[in-house]
């Protein structure tokens, strides 16, 4: 088993801090859509091409790396988001979003602004259409100043870039976390996910993104198989049902419930999830409390017409 730090405690100044390298896109969410259209031979306006929607778009913010920060800043940290938006309409709306919740924002990239059109059924089945814009860079300085560090996809900077981001981060006393997901495609070999476990304090996944990398079909099985990688602090997302934590250099799961809601759409819960449990450590929250703050976020996020966009800033304060 890899040697792994334990928790550190951050400096003062660091308080709070939180940096963010992920992407931002605009989100149009179409909820509860009865059926999808289906193509015409023609280009005509007509009734198998249309589909009629009884509840109204949600226009929000969205990427992995948007949601997280977003939702970190309205739980009270001080969030620097590394993303690529473009300097067009969608950017200008996500960005001032961002900016009004708090959110310092940086380019790594210019070009045009990620664009993410999903359609979901009454049973959260989803129909997606994504332009994912400029290619996100991970940036080479005020990455070493403590505080806590996150860094998500989809699509994910390039490998090299995160390794030596993270490698950085660490060597200057940043707490790092990395989101696996979502997978799409072939998903990271062993050999890769070694090498950006060998710079992580924690490791964040959801349990099919679990169950994917480590090529089983039994969780336990797919822990074993991590934690054989890695000794670091582990959070699997399990949706509506919580979560597990499994503390650094422990191999004891310790799962954490989630608040039953109604769900209005899932999109951005995995994302929201992040952000708060970020933030709730940042305010020096301890594990099993950050995320029974983070599962609340998430079901509030859920159960939103508003989406990740509506949730209310409530500052994680130590009880």
């Amino acid at each position: 088993m890899i040697p792994h730090r334990l928790l550190r405690e951050n400096t003062k100044s660091a308080l709070n801090k939180l940096t963010i390298i992920g992407g931002v896109s605009l989100d149009v969410i179409l909820p509860k859509v009865p059926s999808l259209p289906t193509w015409p031979d023609h280009s005509e306006f007509t009734k198998r091409n249309l589909v009629h929607l009884e509840h109204p778009p949600i226009l929000t913010i969205g990427g992995n790396g948007g949601n997280s920060a977003f939702v970190a800043a309205r739980c009270g940290a001080r969030v620097t988001l590394y993303t690529a938006l473009g300097d067009d309409p969608q950017g200008e709306l996500a960005r001032g979003w961002l900016e009004k919740a708090g959110c310092r924002v940086v380019n790594t990239a210019h070009g045009s602004t990620p664009l993410n059109v999903t359609a979901a059924s009454a049973l959260q089945q989803r129909a997606t259409f994504f332009y994912s814009g400029s290619p996100l860079h991970v940036p080479t300085r005020g990455l070493t100043k403590g505080g806590y560090l996150l860094v998500c996809g989809y699509p994910h900077p390039p490998l090299e870039e995160m390794v030596a981001g993270l490698q950085l981060a660490q060597s200057g006393g940043t707490f790092t976390s990395l989101d696996a997901g979502p997978i799409v495609g072939r998903p990271w070999s062993r050999a890769i996910l070694r090498r950006l476990l060998d710079h992580l304090d924690l490791f964040i996944v959801n349990e099919h993104e679990l169950l994917t990398i480590m090529q089983t079909e039994d969780c336990a099985d797919a822990i074993r198989r991590l934690r054989k990688l890695f000794a670091g602090h582990v959070v699997i997302k399990r949706g509506g049902e919580g979560a597990l934590w499994l503390a650094v250099g422990q191999n004891e799961v310790t799962p954490i419930s989630a608040p039953a809601v109604t769900v209005v759409n899932t999109v951005g819960a995995g994302d929201s999830f992040n952000g708060a449990m970020l933030a709730a450590l940042a305010a020096k929250l301890s594990f099993p409390e950050a995320m029974a703050k983070a599962c609340q976020t998430a079901s509030r996020v859920v159960s939103s017409p508003k989406g990740v966009a509506g949730l209310k800033a409530r500052k994680f304060t130590r009880s």
